[in-house]
């Protein structure tokens, strides 16, 4: 028919992901990446909706939820590559916030060697909002380890920690943020089976917000059915991410670096804590 987009039922045998693929993990803390260091604690989902093509480049969309904080849905587009190319956050009202990476950045699996460094600059660009911030992310693979959780033992985890450094830069002062992570790796589920991320305090003026650690460990994993819901929500984003891409700034909007809170996710994915069709003057 012409369109751009195709959703696939099936994965090829080599693909990274199936649909209907999920992981189910134990949490403890704030949502990671969250301003608030306030705890949630409950359970992470991550679920795997729809594999989709788009003007012939595959994008498998990955749904992360949180038990205990459910008002905020975040879907991330993954290349077969496993690198992470945008996110679509999703609020109660079904109001998006959608974020583009200018250049994609890894999804839990880093194809680096034991005591390997990547180094990575790249910029999210929000819509709504219009502006850019940059990003600079440096990653080491450290000896591989067994990790035991509630879902089994796991043998030969590849290692990763990550440090990323944020600079909201507001005109009148730079404030800078740092988050860490460390996260284990098995080949024998496709996906992290433990993360520990931390956050440093953030300051700017008389403003403050403490730091906070959060750990996720994993409960379970299979495959389950995805629902029409959420499959359309999936398919639906293509168009949304193809929109805001068509109308990346070209200026900083000062007013919404200031008004929308931000926070860093899932591999550095910004999660909005604030009502996204609220109004601020």
């Amino acid at each position: 028919m012409g369109s751009i987009l195709d959703s696939a039922a099936a994965a090829a045998p080599d693909a990274p992901y199936e649909v209907g693929q999920y992981w189910e993990y134990t949490h403890e803390g704030p949502r990671p990446g969250a301003t608030e260091p306030n705890a949630i604690d409950g359970r992470r989902i991550l679920h795997v909706l729809d594999n989709v093509t788009v003007d012939a480049n595959e994008r498998w969309i990955i749904q992360e939820r949180f038990t205990n904080d459910p008002n905020i849905i975040g879907r991330l587009h993954i290349r077969g590559d496993r690198m992470l190319t945008a996110a679509v956050i999703e609020n109660e009202k079904k109001e998006s916030l959608t974020l583009t990476y200018d250049s994609p950045i890894p999804h839990q699996y880093v194809d680096i060697d034991v005591g390997g460094r990547m180094q990575l600059e790249t910029a999210l660009v929000t819509q709504p909002g219009d502006f850019t911030l940059p990003i600079a992310i440096e990653i080491t693979r450290l000896d591989d380890e067994t990790i035991q959780t509630q879902a089994g033992r796991f043998a030969d985890c590849r290692h990763y920690s990550s440090v990323t450094d944020l600079v909201f830069d507001i005109k009148i002062a730079k404030i800078p943020v740092k988050e860490h992570r460390q996260w284990w790796y098995s080949d024998e589920v496709g996906a992290t089976v433990k993360e520990i991320y931390s956050k440093d305090p953030v300051k700017f003026g008389t403003w403050s917000k403490g730091g906070y650690t959060s750990t996720s460990t994993l409960s379970a994993f299979g495959v389950r059915s995805v629902s029409d819901e959420a499959q359309a929500a999936a398919i639906n984003d293509v168009n949304v991410i193809a929109t805001a891409l068509a109308n990346r700034p070209t200026h900083r909007n000062w007013k919404a670096i200031l008004c929308i809170v931000a926070c860093i996710a899932a591999g550095g994915v910004i999660l909005v804590r604030h009502k996204m069709g609220a109004k601020h003057t």
